[in-house]
């Protein structure tokens, strides 16, 4: 019997589908058991559940309080996203099924962003292949910490990009992700060095307005707008909470060699 095209594309589709749920499963069978149990995600449950307990993020952690601790909002996000699983089950499984889900939505970004960079079938299907099985991101995908959520985020991003959506349109994934954890600010300035050249290029004849530019100095300006904006609401919501947010913040940041200079870092590295 001949199949037809349409025939041999419901295969394809079909098997392209029972694989997707293959590898799903299989990580679902594997997320309780690998990789161990790192000591930040037992903080970081039992910092949601109190605030659970509490009815409130203002809440701090029961445990891990070798120093005082001080709320903040540079983790809420992640701590509002965890909530529904914590609350089913306090388990190092449902800690860590964010991080699941994030994983296998940023597999479907990375497929999302090398069709927007101009990428054919099949080569088009690579890079997220490549991502998927690779053992770091098996691994960052099993742990209950905020990685795979930034992670999502930033291809969101570099997909927004790629679509030659406004500077302030790039900037919302990474505005989310200050409430996730404060290295959004890192991977916010990755983009940033991609958009600086845009400071000695015109703008484009089409471009409507200021905050609508998606090339030229102005896009650059929008997305720095719009990260400052983000920042201000993390910074005011965290003083909300906390008077002297910034001192202690930075007082914790001290009392776990933080400020430490590069070479007292690389001589702990040496010790350890």
């Amino acid at each position: 019997m001949i199949q037809t095209k349409s025939q041999k594309y419901r295969i394809v589709r079909l098997l392209i589908v029972t694989g997707c749920l293959f590898y799903f499963v299989l990580h679902l069978l594997t997320l309780q058991t690998h990789p161990f149990v790192h000591s930040d995600e037992a903080w970081l449950a039992s910092l949601t559940r109190a605030m659970l307990q509490n009815g409130s993020l203002s809440a701090v952690e029961e445990s891990f309080r070798l120093t005082d601790r001080y709320p903040h909002t540079l983790k809420t996000l992640y701590h509002l996203i965890q909530m529904p699983f914590i609350a089913v089950s306090w388990s190092a499984y449902a800690a860590r099924i964010p991080s699941l889900l994030f994983g296998c939505l940023s597999i479907f970004m990375m497929l999302k962003l090398a069709g927007a960079l101009g990428l054919k079938k099949p080569i088009v299907y690579f890079p997220a292949l490549f991502m998927a099985f690779d053992p770091q991101f098996w691994y960052l995908s099993h742990l209950g910490r905020q990685e795979m959520l930034l992670i999502f985020l930033f291809l969101w991003c570099w997909y927004l990009k790629a679509k030659n959506r406004p500077g302030w349109m790039v900037a919302l994934p990474l505005v989310a992700g200050i409430f996730i954890h404060p290295n959004a600010f890192i991977l916010a300035a990755g983009i940033g060095i991609v958009y600086a050249p845009g400071l000695f290029r015109s703008p484009k004849k089409h471009t409507a307005s200021f905050w609508n530019a998606d090339d030229g100095p102005f896009v650059l300006l929008t997305y720095g707008l719009t990260l400052l904006v983000g920042a201000g609401l993390a910074i005011g919501g965290s003083y909300l909470m906390d008077s002297q947010f910034l001192y202690h913040y930075m007082s914790f940041g001290d009392s776990v060699g933080v400020s430490d200079s590069l070479i007292v870092k690389f001589l702990g590295l040496m010790i350890m």
